[in-house]
């Protein structure tokens, strides 16, 4: 009856150290599970962010790029229109000039015209 007793004392602590240790070993994968589900959780908030970030980036560049580009067509425009008044200039330097010459050309003729009347 000892021995009878001594077994089913060991039987029922194996169930028990058997059940402690399935709770155990099912605590732990429940454990792993939730750990791996925050890193995953936590790498995909992480590429959202990053890209995020990157789409706010781009914008910001695309931003600079549209003020350096206008900033550099106003700059152009106002060479060309410098160039543009340089000929303007020019044009009108070269008409007075030449209205300066018929001028003197005209007074001459007058001036030989009395001579020889």
């Amino acid at each position: 009856m000892e021995a009878e007793l001594e077994n089913e004392m060991e039987v029922e602590l194996k169930a028990e150290l058997a059940t402690g240790m399935e709770a155990e070993m099912e605590a732990e994968m429940e454990a792993e599970l939730a750990a791996e589900l925050e890193v995953g959780l936590n790498a995909e908030m992480e590429a959202e962010l990053e890209v995020e970030l990157e789409v706010e980036l781009a914008a910001e560049l695309a931003v600079e790029l549209a003020a350096e580009l206008e900033g550099e067509m106003e700059a152009e425009w106002d060479a060309e229109s410098e160039v543009e008044m340089g000929v303007e200039k020019e044009v009108v330097s070269e008409v007075e000039r030449k209205v300066v010459e018929m001028e003197c050309r005209r007074r001459r003729l007058e001036v030989f015209s009395e001579r020889n009347v």
